[in-house]
C-alpha cells in the first residue's frame, strides 16, 4: 500500500516537472508611438504548441497590432514586414484583442505600428 502511494506522488511529481504545457506568458507593456513608429514586443520560444492572446488599448488614435513568427522579421524591420505574414492582427483600432495558435518551438513578435497621431499603447500578451 505504501509502496503504491509513494508511486503515485513520484508520478504526480515528475509530470509537474516535465511541464505540461507552455511555460506561462503574461507580459504587459506600455509603448510610446509616433506616427512613424514600430514598436515590437519579443516573445520566447515554447516547447509545446500554445495559444497567444494579446490585449492592447491606445491613449490616443489608432494602431494597428501584428503577431509575426519572429523568423519573419528581419532584424530591426519591424514596420516593413507586410500584414499577410501576419499569424493575427487588428488593423485601426483604438483597442482590441486576438488571439492565435503558435506552433512548438515558434519565437513570435508582437507589432504595434501605424499609429494615427502621438500614443501610448498598453499591450497585454497571454497565453495558453
Amino acid at each position: 500500500m505504501l509502496a503504491r502511494i509513494s508511486a503515485t506522488i513520484l508520478a504526480v511529481g515528475f509530470a509537474s516537472l516535465s511541464g505540461c504545457g507552455p511555460a506561462k506568458l503574461d507580459v504587459t507593456k506600455t509603448l510610446d508611438l509616433n506616427t512613424e513608429d514600430a514598436k515590437a514586443i519579443l516573445l520566447d520560444a515554447q516547447s509545446k504548441p500554445q495559444k497567444i492572446t494579446v490585449e492592447f488599448e491606445a491613449t490616443n488614435g489608432t494602431v494597428y497590432v501584428l503577431l509575426f513568427k519572429d523568423a519573419d522579421v528581419a532584424k530591426d524591420e519591424d514596420g516593413i514586414v507586410p500584414a499577410n505574414k501576419a499569424l493575427g492582427s487588428k488593423a485601426n483600432e483604438k483597442s482590441g484583442s486576438f488571439a492565435v495558435d503558435v506552433p512548438e518551438n515558434t519565437a513570435t513578435r508582437v507589432v504595434v505600428r501605424n499609429a494615427s497621431g502621438k500614443t501610448d499603447v498598453k499591450v497585454h500578451v497571454t497565453n495558453r
